[in-house]
């Protein structure tokens, strides 16, 4: 993590939603940011550019005790995620990686930056040039934002929950007006039988069979045999991208995405024996911060995003 100080203000208080920070991804003029624009089909390319974002895993650290306030659990007694500034310690901070168009490579020049706990962050840079004194400058540049995540293990009874924000930097007052937990679902491709999206009305995957059970999912989201052979994995970046470094041991949450274990989405590996929580303590979450890739203005924009979500798949099988 950076520690240095940002050159940036960083916002404090109620944190933007998600339809915000596209907003701002359309119309920010911060000094010095990329901003990448809508897809064109007017390129001279006969191929399109390809798909690429940013992204980071953090994971983060639950105080169980000594907040001054109980433990968090349902009225059945399953643990939940804390809400509230105060409930997390300092993260685990993951490296930036990215991705593009299915193979996921390190992107070392770039870093995860967060000024002091439980203030916003940023996937950041640094760019280096020459005053007009002809000395050496940096200019810190942080990268825009797609989408931020937060997703949770709370243990076999609540496999997974999901926020859209970065819960460790939300106040309690602030997170039930503006946000809300929301479990783990399902839309069933009406178009392509077997294909799963998350998202949707439905509590099991639409295909049998998949290759991503258990290792991504445990099987309690199987469908019946009588459903159709699985087709892969679609939804949100972020929460897919979550639960690949949720089904990691902890601490090693990057381990996902490194030596090729996901890769044009297929998953090779199996999932660690020790992913789970315990089942006495706090539930396991971790933090995914998705930016998009200034290397590549053409093919990482909103649009090229959200239309391979929405469309793609990213685990196949």
């Amino acid at each position: 993590m950076y520690s240095g100080k940002s050159h940036r203000r960083h916002e404090h208080g109620r944190k933007r939603d998600k339809r915000d920070t596209q907003k701002d991804h359309k119309s920010s003029n911060t000094a010095g940011s990329a901003k990448p624009e809508k897809s064109s089909s007017s390129s001279s390319s006969s191929s399109p550019p390809p798909l690429s974002f940013l992204f980071v895993v953090n994971e983060l650290n639950v105080i169980d005790e000594g907040h001054g306030r109980g433990p968090f659990v349902d009225r059945f007694g399953s643990p939940l995620p804390p809400e509230g500034i105060e409930c997390y310690g300092d993260e685990t901070v993951g490296a930036v990686w990215r991705y593009q168009n299915g193979t996921i490579t390190a992107a070392p020049e770039y870093f995860w930056n967060r000024p002091q706990r439980g203030s916003p962050g940023d996937i950041a840079t640094f760019h280096h040039a020459f005053d007009d004194m002809g000395q050496p400058v940096s200019y810190y540049h942080p990268m825009v934002t797609y989408s931020t995540h937060s997703v949770f293990n709370c243990w076999r009874f609540l496999p997974c929950i999901w926020t859209s924000t970065d819960i460790s930097t939300v106040a309690t007052m602030d997170f039930n007006i503006d946000h809300k937990w929301s479990p783990l679902e399902f839309r069933h491709d009406p178009h392509e039988p077997g294909r799963t999206r998350i998202l949707g009305p439905e509590r099991s995957v639409a295909g049998r069979d998949p290759s991503w059970v258990p290792h991504l999912l445990p099987s309690t989201y199987a469908a019946p045999q009588s459903a159709p052979p699985s087709m892969g994995l679609g939804g949100p970046f972020g929460i897919v991208i979550g639960l690949l470094g949720l089904a990691r041991r902890p601490g090693h949450a990057d381990d996902a995405f490194r030596d090729g274990l996901w890769s044009h989405g297929r998953l090779a590996g199996s999932r660690s024996g020790r992913a789970e929580p315990d089942a006495k303590g706090p539930p396991r979450g971790v933090m995914v911060r998705i930016c998009y890739d200034c290397d590549n203005l053409s093919g990482s924009t909103y649009d090229a995003i959200f239309s391979f979500e929405q469309r793609g798949v990213a685990i196949t099988g």
